[in-house]
């Protein structure tokens, strides 16, 4: 008899660990995609300073040709 009144108790708890285990599924896939986004995020923010960097070398470049010129 405890024996099905504990197996009783466990079936109706079982639907709370599901869902609790269900909620950390999702938060750690969140934040799986959070940072793949933050990871592209640095590799676009890299990129476009490197860019700038290499406008600012050719503004440079030709505000030392105009100066020499």
């Amino acid at each position: 008899m405890k024996l099905q009144e504990e197996l009783r108790s466990v079936k109706e708890v079982f639907p709370h660990i599901e869902y609790l285990l269900e909620a950390a599924a999702q938060r750690i896939e969140d934040q799986r995609l959070w940072r793949e986004a933050w990871l592209n995020a640095e590799k676009k923010v890299e990129l476009l300073t490197s860019e700038l960097d290499m406008l600012r070398s050719q503004l440079k470049s030709r505000k030392e040709k105009e100066s020499n010129d």
